[in-house]
């Protein structure tokens, strides 16, 4: 993924945009405004050109920052595989955090969740945001949930620690295959 944001490769934006329905290759512009009581106004770019700035590394627009996100996604989609769906909430992350750390995993949801940095000069929605795990985090982290006793998980709470279990399958598939996991969301 890192590869690929300022890359200028035009064969991997030839591939992507091919996968695409004919409705993500419309040339208008329009103005999405899904909340009358919303001040802000986003101008949706279409798909392939928000795809093309991402790809060469700008120029990015301010006012077109949900338009990124959705080239974002559409590399992770082309480059990856998707992982579950996951659906969260503030105080969760946080409770996902401390089983992590209760289990002495070198590992953090929130680093998966709220870890990267998004380009401030750019007008993301107010719910937006994207991280990583490195694929050598993943392998240290699947080594340590091995090794661990029934003494010690059992101190984690039951909620959490099924959530951690749930990651726990995209940990092994990430160190199976040798690949960070990526994750870029809205909503």
């Amino acid at each position: 993924m890192t590869n690929a944001v300022g890359s200028k490769d035009m064969a991997l934006f030839d591939a992507i945009v091919a996968t695409w329905p004919d409705e993500l290759l419309e040339d208008d512009l329009d103005i999405e405004d899904d909340d009358e009581d919303d001040e802000e106004e986003y101008v949706d770019l279409p798909s392939p050109v928000a795809l093309r700035a991402v790809i060469d590394g700008g120029p990015f627009l301010a006012e077109h920052g949900p338009s990124y996100i959705g080239a974002y996604e559409s590399l992770c989609e082309h480059l990856g595989d998707d992982l579950d769906h996951m659906t969260f909430h503030m105080g969760w992350v946080e409770n996902v955090d401390q089983a992590f750390a209760a289990l002495g995993m070198n590992l953090a949801l929130s680093d998966l969740v709220y870890g990267g940095e998004l380009d401030e000069d750019l007008d993301y929605p107010d719910c937006a945001g994207h991280g990583s795990w490195s694929k050598e985090a993943c392998a240290e982290a699947v080594q340590r949930w091995d090794a661990l006793d029934s003494a010690i998980l059992a101190k984690v709470d039951s909620q959490a620690l099924s959530s951690v279990e749930h990651h726990l399958e995209w940990l092994r598939e990430a160190t199976r295959r040798g690949k960070d996991i990526v994750a870029v969301w809205e909503g």
